[in-house]
């Protein structure tokens, strides 16, 4: 007996081991580099074994017929360079398939929208699955920084009063390097353009000059670069790895579902490789509502009425996302729930301002005169839904 305990303690010693090896190639910085690495030393099929197991009863398999390794693959990947973006993938797809399955409002269902367009269910659940693969290949260090909101804004205002503000800063804000602003006038900017200091301060304010170095000697990334620049870059680098594995379609819903108002809006779509907006924001905005909702090492979990408020004015009316029409349907979706789960009784002021700007979004869909009315209801008629 004593000797099958040993046996046992040395097996496990072993997987932990093989686990902890795997876990370090997944640092490499490069998906092809990791990939060839786990297979070589044989712990992929090992590893894939154990994600399995881990997210067996969080991913529907029926949703995938023909690509039921592609997911575990990639996500076991994703899973071994950090445990909480694959769970943030996992639960993005979760909510994804959630909404574009139900019956919306005016009885609109996603998913029928998504199947006109020439892309199939089984290529969009895949999309929001591996939307985050790009990110092996951004340093843990960025992925995983630990700095909060009231830090980067404390490195921001020492900036400022140092006379430190670079000139890419300034283009963020679209203020003239040649007037030196106040800090008044940086901080109000930032105000109107719903920028954190951790989107324009240069990532090499915030960390050691030995992950410098790395950043710049070893992936040859700018240390003046934001730390959100930095992680933004993984959207791109999720298309290519997609398109190189063989997946164009889900490639190129990942590498539109981050737009940003000053980039070319999504084309519609006319074949099954040119992935409408429509498509895209739903990946978007779950994303998004996905993070919010998550508990990270910077910051709290937020509570419902905020994300809501954050979708409108940070990715809605500051154009991050253009199909605002499916931003409507998702926001109010998620608005009916709350009423449900009477939510809104005893809202203290703050939560009170929050809901009226949902209100507000709401009634500019629906009321007679609202802003986006007509936007709605020619949309309904693409889709011939009226």
């Amino acid at each position: 007996m004593e000797k099958a305990k040993n046996q046992i303690e040395i097996y496990n010693n072993k997987q932990e081991s093989s686990e902890d090896i795997a876990r370090e190639i997944a640092q490499l910085g490069d998906f092809k580099e990791i990939e060839k690495e786990l297979k070589e030393k044989d712990l992929f099929d090992k590893e894939k074994a154990r994600v399995k197991k881990l997210f067996n009863e969080s991913i529907d398999l029926a949703d995938f017929p023909r690509k039921h390794e592609a997911v575990y693959e990639l996500l076991t990947i994703q899973e071994l360079y950090d445990i909480d973006t694959a769970e943030h993938c996992v639960k993005t797809y979760q909510i994804a398939k959630e909404k574009v399955e139900k019956v919306l409002s005016k009885n609109i269902i996603l998913s029928r929208i998504i199947e006109e367009e020439g892309v199939d269910l089984e290529r969009f659940y895949f999309a929001c699955l591996t939307h985050d693969i790009g990110k092996v290949e951004i340093p843990d260090f960025i992925i995983k920084n630990t700095v909060k909101k009231d830090e980067w804004d404390e490195i921001l205002v020492n900036m400022i009063e140092q006379g430190k503000i670079t000139k890419k800063m300034l283009a963020k804000l679209e203020l003239e390097p040649e007037n030196i602003p106040s800090k008044d006038e940086i901080l109000t900017q930032m105000k109107e353009k719903h920028l954190l200091a951790k989107q324009i301060v240069p990532v090499s304010r915030a960390i050691s000059k030995e992950d410098i170095e790395k950043l710049e000697n070893e992936r040859h990334i700018s240390a003046d670069d934001s730390l959100m620049d930095i992680i933004d870059k993984h959207a791109e680098i999720s298309e290519r790895i997609l398109n190189e594995k063989g997946f164009p379609v889900a490639a190129r819903i990942v590498g539109q579902h981050h737009h940003k108002k000053d980039e070319e809006s999504y084309p519609v779509a006319t074949t099954s490789l040119q992935i409408s907006a429509d498509i895209a924001d739903i990946l978007h905005i779950v994303d998004v509502k996905q993070a919010l909702e998550s508990a990270r090492s910077y910051k709290e979990e937020y509570f419902q009425i905020k994300i809501l408020k954050i979708l409108i004015e940070e990715h809605v009316y500051e154009e991050k996302i253009n199909s605002k029409e499916v931003a409507y349907l998702l926001i109010k979706d998620d608005y009916n729930k709350l009423i449900k789960q009477d939510v809104f009784n005893n809202l203290n002021p703050e939560e009170e301002g929050m809901k009226k700007v949902v209100d507000d979004f709401i009634v500019k869909f629906e009321a007679d005169d609202g802003k986006y009315k007509n936007d709605l209801d020619s949309w309904y008629e693409k889709h011939n839904m009226n």
